[in-house]
C-alpha cells in the first residue's frame, strides 16, 4: 500500500511540523543546487523555521550579492504587483478626457462641414471660427503696434497670417446660408475685425 499524500495545509502538531520541515528543506536545497549547476544561474535561497532557525543556500555568488542585484532592479523588472491600481486607472481616465477635449478643439479648427446635418451646426461652427479669428487678429495688431514690422518677428507674423488665411478659407468652404450673413453675423464680422488691422487685406506684408 502506497504512502498517503500529505494535504497542503499547516501541520498543527509541532513535532510533525519540524520533522516535515527538516526533510523538505533538504530536498529543496538539493533542487536549488542542481538547477544552479545545470543552468549556471545565480540563486539565493533563505528559509526561517517556525522556531527562527536560519537555513540558506546560494549558487556561484553570495546571498548578499544576489539580493543586492535584485534591489538594483527597477520595480517593473522585479515584476512587482502594482499597488496603486486605482490611481493609475484614474490617471488613464483623466488622460482620455484630455484627449477627447483636444480632439474636440481640433474639430473646431478643422470642421467636417459635409457631416453637418442642420443650419445650427453650421452657425455654431462659424461662431467659434470667428472668435478664434478675432483672437488671432488681436495678437497680430499687438505685434504691429509693439514691434513694428521688424525682421526678427517675420516668422511670428507669417504664422499668424497662415492661421488667419486657414480660418477664412474654412469659413468660405462651409457652405453657410446667405441669409445668416445678411443678419450681421459670420463673415460680416470679419470685415469689422480686419478693418482695424489692414484695410485692404487680412495678411501682413513683410
Amino acid at each position: 500500500m502506497g504512502r498517503s499524500k500529505l494535504p497542503i495545509k499547516k501541520i498543527e502538531n509541532t513535532t510533525n511540523r519540524q520533522v516535515t520541515f527538516s526533510k523538505r528543506r533538504y530536498g529543496l536545497i538539493k533542487k536549488a543546487y542542481e538547477i544552479a549547476v545545470l543552468c549556471d544561474i545565480d540563486l539565493a535561497l533563505i528559509m526561517f523555521s517556525s522556531s527562527g532557525r536560519l537555513s540558506h543556500f546560494s549558487g556561484r555568488k553570495r546571498i548578499e550579492d544576489v539580493i543586492f542585484r535584485y534591489l538594483n532592479l527597477s520595480d517593473r523588472d522585479r515584476g512587482g504587483t502594482i499597488h496603486n491600481k486605482e490611481e493609475i486607472q484614474k490617471e488613464i481616465h483623466d488622460l482620455r478626457n484630455q484627449l477627447e477635449s483636444a480632439e474636440e478643439q481640433l474639430r473646431i479648427f478643422e470642421p467636417e462641414s459635409e457631416k453637418f446635418a442642420s443650419m445650427a451646426e453650421f452657425q455654431s461652427c462659424e461662431v467659434r471660427l470667428v472668435e478664434a479669428l478675432r483672437r488671432v487678429t488681436q495678437r497680430k495688431s499687438f505685434l504691429l503696434s509693439s514691434f513694428g514690422v521688424q525682421s526678427s518677428y517675420h516668422d511670428t507674423i507669417q504664422e499668424i497670417n497662415t492661421v488667419v488665411q486657414y480660418i477664412t478659407e474654412a469659413q468660405a468652404q462651409g457652405g453657410l446660408d446667405s441669409h445668416y450673413h445678411e443678419q450681421g453675423n459670420g463673415i460680416s464680422q470679419l470685415n469689422n475685425i480686419n478693418a482695424g488691422s489692414d484695410a485692404s487685406s487680412v495678411h501682413l506684408r513683410v
